[in-house]
């Protein structure tokens, strides 16, 4: 890899368009191809599952298996993150979801692909997916300046949602025109794009000499401690987390009003569609948008205005019109997400980025499993009207708390912040 004066994290970059950031560049690949892939196998998986053991159950718990590692590995492996070369992190990762996603593809090929087999890799990547994700966050704030990481995030948020648009359907049609195991061998070749793109980072990606010295009594908790000691970055973070947690089950409930109202079948995807342009468009326009109104009526103006549209959901819509209203929210959740991404980015040390990414990771990744599991409690028991109905309320108390919390009302744009100093 060659070595490079450690000068700190984010320092003695000029300020230059982020396009002539090479490693920015390298960074933006890797992250394409891994959030493609990803989309990719999102659907292959319980398609897979269903395939071979025709059990939605199975499917379910192949999901959980996946979504485990959030819960148990977010902390210590941000801890890992800050202690260790962050390039070397990324590289072990993205080379065992390699391994994984091939030998699922290889096992299918030569007709020996199990069930217990589909356990193992969904574990065992979504352990690696973990600590990838973690990593490949906490590198970003190095490899660009102050300057551009508004820019960089917004960037990075658009790739994801680019794939979120492309990836399902791709894998769809992959595992149904070409063979189910396509999806599982494409993505195998991502990792190997990441893997490289990754190794030709030049700028130094740790360990970092600040990382010891700034041990937290408890280490574990020293990104939590980052976060809070912020209070505009705790209250973004935490009503993040909280919309994350109550939206991990909103496909679903979205899935369940669509069939109440006589949808089925691949029409449905139509509104998954719809969302992630949303969502895509959202992520494009957040930094001009947050330079014309300010964070505060942002914030406060996406949690207002999702409180509003959610309703609608209970209105026997057609087809398009349950696609543009979950499109409206999707536009509006984009844009916080990139707002307090940026927060942390720019608020939290360098070097306790990997511990401060875990914290936030775990907050809003560890949720999923609860967050889905109680979506389809409500939906069993309430049916679609009722649970669009709780989802109203608590997004109602969401938005009294983005009103009613003094961070974010008296929040300041990150370019005055710059300005002032």
């Amino acid at each position: 890899m060659g070595h490079y004066e450690y000068v700190g994290p984010g320092e003695g970059l000029n300020a230059r368009p982020l396009r002539d950031n090479a490693d920015y560049r390298r960074w933006w690949l890797g992250n394409l191809a891994s959030s493609t892939g990803d989309q990719l196998v999102m659907v292959a998986f319980p398609l897979m599952v269903l395939l071979l053991t025709k059990s939605a159950f199975q499917a379910g718990l192949v999901a959980s298996l996946s979504a485990l590692p959030f819960i148990v590995l977010s902390l210590p492996v941000g801890e890992l993150v800050d202690r260790i070369s962050r390039r070397l992190v990324l590289i072990a990762s993205s080379t065992v979801s390699l391994v994984a996603h091939a030998s699922l593809a290889a096992s299918y090929w030569c007709g020996v692909l199990t069930a217990a087999q589909l356990y193992v890799v969904a574990f065992i990547n979504g352990c690696a997916f973990v600590v990838f994700l973690i990593a490949q966050q906490a590198v970003l704030p190095v490899i660009v300046s102050t300057s551009e990481l508004p820019a960089a995030t917004s960037l990075a948020e658009t790739v994801e949602r680019l794939a979120a648009i492309l990836g399902p359907p791709l894998g769809t049609y992959l595992f149904f025109s070409s063979s189910a195991a396509t999806p599982f061998a494409i993505n195998a070749v991502s990792f190997a794009a990441i893997t490289l793109a990754v190794a030709r980072v030049k700028a130094h990606l740790g360990p970092f000499p600040e990382a010891r010295s700034r041990d937290h009594p408890i280490a574990l908790a020293a990104g939590a401690k980052t976060v809070f000691s912020n209070p505009l970055l705790r209250d973004l973070t935490l009503i993040n987390a909280a919309g994350d947690l109550l939206f991990a089950g909103v496909g679903l409930l979205i899935i369940v009003r669509l069939n109440e109202l006589g949808v089925q079948g691949s029409s449905i995807g139509v509104v998954f569609s719809l969302a992630a342009v949303g969502g895509l468009i959202g992520s494009l326009i957040t930094n001009r948008l947050e330079r014309w109104i300010g964070l505060p009526a942002a914030v406060i103006g996406k949690h207002v205005l999702v409180a509003a549209l959610f309703p609608l959901l209970l209105l026997d819509l057609p087809l398009y019109g349950v696609g543009i209203v979950w499109a409206v929210i999707s536009f509006q959740v984009s844009i916080v997400g990139v707002i307090q991404r940026k927060a942390v980015f720019r608020d939290a040390p360098a070097d306790l980025m990997g511990r401060v990414q875990s914290f936030t990771t775990l907050l809003s990744w560890g949720s999923l499993p609860i967050g889905t599991a109680a979506t389809g409690f409500l939906l069993s028991s309430l049916g679609g009207h009722g649970t669009v109905a709780v989802y109203t309320g608590v997004l109602v108390a969401l938005a009294v708390w983005s009103i009613a919390s003094p961070p974010i009302r008296r929040g300041t744009h990150p370019q005055a912040v710059r300005d002032r100093n």
